[in-house]
């Protein structure tokens, strides 16, 4: 199925003709509890869906849980729609998503989301529109959800959006930890899709392009918000999914999720906090332990490609880089900040580390070899 995606300032009011051709007449907005008012979206949107018929479900929790999930269902079924428009954060779309397919399926959510039950129908038609830069939910067919706090990623090409509306003007109203954060997201998925073992062409062209507007721009949009680097930031978001879209994410992404369970570590700085780590890492690899069939000189050379976007000539060069960067926008490089304070933490985390991910990394990496990476960001 073609999906469609609208790109640019003031491109919200596109939703109009978007819905109008749908021939919708019951829509349910699935939107953040603040972010939905505070980005300016409410106002245009209310507008125009004045005379549809339309309910509005936001969850309590701040990353996807089954609960959520379960919920939004019950407000699906209540208003019967034909029509669903997620607004607001990745959390927020990937659980737009996951109510669309849970909707169609008489499978339990519990079952589609640890991939007990396949996807196997389409559901609604989905409207992604971002208010945050970060995560590119509204380009990838996965959606995350905890279950009893553990990860599960629903990965489907039903899952994704049928329609991307990514308006910069709804990113304005992020606080500058927020702009931090998420931009972090977007570079670490960028970085992460150009060495994964999944890379192609294709994925490392828009990865690239978004790590040089990440670099360009987000210091800026921290510090200095102003429409071009707001800009920049939602175009290098929407790059980085497109590209982890093909490739799926490494090593920092598979750590970063009991970090942000067990110590609340928001989800980018979670994964940035492990990235210039595992570029020094994965610069390591060797004939013992390569991971992509396409060999160590292939894996050398993509990390030489990432040290070189960053202006350095070494993996000990770009790590530093990375480092510069998060102290520049306000963001700790310390897990001890966090509660991480000893070998046994360090432990604890890598012990619940979903191994999938790390499949997807070009270097083998062992649990020891993990515990010790956060060991030396203690």
């Amino acid at each position: 199925m073609k999906r469609d995606q609208y790109f640019g300032p003031g491109v919200i009011h596109r939703l109009a003709e978007i819905v109008e051709a749908k021939h919708s007449k019951r829509i349910l907005l699935v939107t953040g509890q603040r972010s939905y008012e505070e980005s300016g979206a409410a106002k245009i949107i209310e507008r125009i869906l004045g005379s549809y018929l339309t309910a509005r479900y936001s969850p309590t929790a701040s990353i996807p849980d089954l609960n959520d999930v379960e919920a939004g269902i019950t407000a699906y079924k209540e208003v019967a729609p034909d029509l669903i428009i997620a607004v607001g954060g990745g959390s927020i779309i990937d659980l737009a998503k996951l109510i669309r397919v849970c909707s169609s399926h008489e499978a339990a959510p519990a079952d589609v989301a640890s991939g007990s039950a396949k996807v196997v129908t389409r559901g609604l038609p989905l409207v992604a529109i971002p208010t945050t830069a970060g995560s590119g939910s509204e380009a990838t067919h996965f959606a995350v959800v905890y279950v009893d706090k553990k990860k599960y990623s629903v990965a489907h090409e039903y899952v994704m959006p049928d329609i991307a509306i990514v308006d910069p003007t709804l990113t304005y109203s992020m606080s500058p930890r927020q702009t931090a954060i998420c931009g972090l997201d977007a570079l670490s998925q960028s970085m992460e899709s150009i060495w994964s073992v999944n890379s192609s062409a294709d994925s490392m062209r828009s990865a690239s392009e978004a790590i040089e507007l990440v670099l360009s721009n987000l210091s800026l949009a921290v510090s200095s918000p102003s429409a071009s680097p707001r800009e920049a930031m939602s175009r290098a978001a929407n790059l980085a999914g497109q590209s982890i879209n093909i490739t799926k994410t490494t090593a920092p992404h598979a750590l970063s999720y009991m970090l942000t369970m067990s110590h609340s570590i928001p989800h980018g700085h979670a994964v940035a906090l492990t990235l210039g780590s595992f570029l020094e890492f994965n610069s390591a690899v060797s004939a013992r332990d390569i991971n992509d069939p396409r060999g160590v000189d292939h894996v050398h050379d993509v990390i030489g490609g990432i040290c070189g976007l960053m202006g350095v000539g070494t993996a000990v060069e770009g790590r530093q880089v990375l480092q510069h960067l998060m102290e520049t926008i306000g963001l700790d490089t310390c897990l001890r900040s966090y509660g991480i304070e000893t070998a046994t933490d360090c432990e604890r985390i890598v012990e619940h580390v979903n191994v999938e991910r790390l499949s997807n990394n070009p270097r083998k990496i062992s649990r020891p070899q993990m515990a010790q990476i956060l060991l030396d960001l203690i």
